[in-house]
């Protein structure tokens, strides 16, 4: 075989590795076991409704997988079967305000796993009178949770029970310039002692970027935030794990970004705040005649001047000199073969 197919035939191998390894980066990502996130519909805060009204719930009519909000001072009403006990996912409703079944014969059905809470100062009634106290009105999967007969069911109660200790509403990954935002929202949380954020470059090895403390027990909508401030270069992967108080813990969804580093990272310029008189230093600048301009937000610049850099690495002085007004500036150099640019305050 001769050097030059051999060599066709080395590259087509490299590039088939290559895309192997994004097809199992991809495959382990999309058949990660996927938690459900929540949509959360509150009633409408103006007295209530009937529950298959549109009218009544904001932003919409409950549907499978929802979590339920039923607000303080709100009466939702029963006056036809709610049947969602077919949704493949469980459903969480909270009753702050009055749910009440004022007709015979209607019902509420859940899917299993899901809870009702009727929490402080929530009412649950059937107000259509007596008799037929037998009828069964709410049901979690399979099971009757209460009926008429049961009577009144004030706060705090709760019906059934979810299967997962937290309720995830979203988690999400964004790059902010030079780290990695980290925020989360949870709508319950069940003996959730601590999360951990963790990362990889390869969806197989993690490590972990931090640990913060979860909220123990809460049925509140829940918002958390951290950073991670030494983002991988490229893309890569942050998943997120919650630890109960016995140990017990849960993996959710994966997500990706794509953080890429420039070399405005090796522009160093200080002293950052500077005082008038004083000489800015810039160091790391790649090239031999570089173009330095000082300017203010709006555009106007101060200063604009060739500057020889004989040898790579050493740091530039300019002058900061008294007709440049205080307040933020841009300072800008070529780098090779493209701009870097750095914010300065003036003081």
């Amino acid at each position: 075989m001769d050097r030059k197919k051999k060599q066709g035939i080395i590259k087509t191998l490299e590039i088939m590795k290559t895309t192997a390894i994004h097809i199992c980066i991809f495959l382990a990502v999309l058949f990660t076991p996927k938690i459900q996130y929540a949509t959360i519909i509150t009633s409408n805060g103006t007295e209530g409704g009937e529950w298959g009204s549109a009218s009544t719930w904001n932003p919409n009519i409950p549907v499978c997988g929802d979590t339920i909000i039923i607000l303080a001072g709100d009466v939702v009403t029963i006056e036809s079967t709610q049947d969602y006990s077919s949704c493949p996912t469980y459903m969480i409703l909270y009753i702050n305000g009055t749910l009440e079944f004022p007709v015979n014969g209607p019902r509420l059905k859940f899917p299993a796993n899901s809870t009702i809470f009727v929490n402080v100062g929530g009412l649950l009634t059937a107000t259509f009178g007596p008799g037929a106290g037998n009828a069964d009105f709410i049901s979690i999967g399979d099971k009757v949770v209460w009926k008429k007969e049961d009577g009144d069911i004030h706060g705090y109660h709760v019906f059934g029970g979810t299967t997962l200790p937290i309720q995830l509403i979203n988690f999400e990954a964004n790059v902010n310039e030079h780290v990695i935002d980290l925020k989360w929202m949870t709508a319950t949380e069940i003996n959730n002692d601590y999360f951990t954020v963790e990362k990889s470059n390869n969806v197989k090895k993690w490590e972990e970027v931090l640990s913060t403390s979860g909220a123990g027990n809460s049925n509140t909508t829940l918002e958390y935030a951290a950073t991670d401030y030494n983002p991988i270069t490229g893309v890569s992967y942050y998943r997120l794990k919650q630890t109960d108080y016995d140990g017990a813990y849960t993996y959710f969804d994966i997500v990706a970004v794509n953080y890429q580093t420039n070399s405005d990272e090796n522009f160093n310029v200080f002293p950052n705040p500077i005082k008038i008189g004083e000489s800015v230093n810039i160091k790391n600048l790649v090239g031999n005649d570089l173009i330095v301009v000082l300017q203010d937000v709006n555009g106007k610049k101060y200063f604009t001047k060739l500057v020889s850099n004989d040898e790579e690495g050493k740091t530039i002085k300019i002058p900061i000199n008294a007709n440049v007004p205080s307040g933020t500036y841009l300072i800008s150099a070529t780098c090779g073969n493209q701009m870097c640019s750095k914010k300065i305050v003036i003081k």
